[in-house]
């Protein structure tokens, strides 16, 4: 975990820092310093902080269940994207492709050419928003967007 995951989960729980403080049994000024990326989340800490997120389950109830949410925009595009609500959380573009690999015409025009893209089956990842830092091996990030292919074929069936 780290200061920004520690700051949603603020945000999310609705707790004043100085309560957040309280139920971590450390003082607001540390706690300040941790959320602006001054001090680090330690073991101990982090231990603490599962504690007052979870429910009975050991369950976070301030965090998506779901690790992958497949939905699309308003009218009158209807633009359609996939969010990965884990580590590293990122939203990306699904683009339905012709068998050659275009993009099959909506109306709107799809970057293909820039930042991260995904090509598989008949669609492309692309657009990709990173939220948190994109993985940096070639490797773990085929293997994150592997795992985004297989949600949506889940989803399309």
């Amino acid at each position: 975990m780290d200061n920004r995951e520690l700051n949603t989960l603020k945000i999310a729980s609705g707790f004043s820092t100085g309560e957040l403080a309280e139920r971590l049994g450390m003082k607001p000024r540390t706690l300040r310093n941790i959320l602006a990326g001054k001090e680090s989340i330690g073991t101990h800490l982090a231990e603490r902080i599962a504690k007052v997120f979870s429910d009975a389950d050991g369950q976070n109830p301030c965090l998506p269940k779901d690790h992958w949410i497949i939905g699309e925009g308003p009218p009158p595009h209807r633009r359609e994207y996939i969010i990965h609500t884990c580590t590293p959380k990122f939203i990306g573009r699904i683009v339905a492709v012709d068998s050659d690999g275009l993009p099959i015409d909506s109306g709107d025009v799809a970057d293909l050419l820039t930042g991260v893209t995904h090509a598989f089956d008949d669609c492309i990842i692309c657009e990709c928003v990173w939220c948190d830092p994109r993985p940096k091996d070639l490797d773990s990030l085929t293997a994150l967007l592997n795992h985004a292919a297989e949600a949506i074929r889940k989803d399309a069936q």
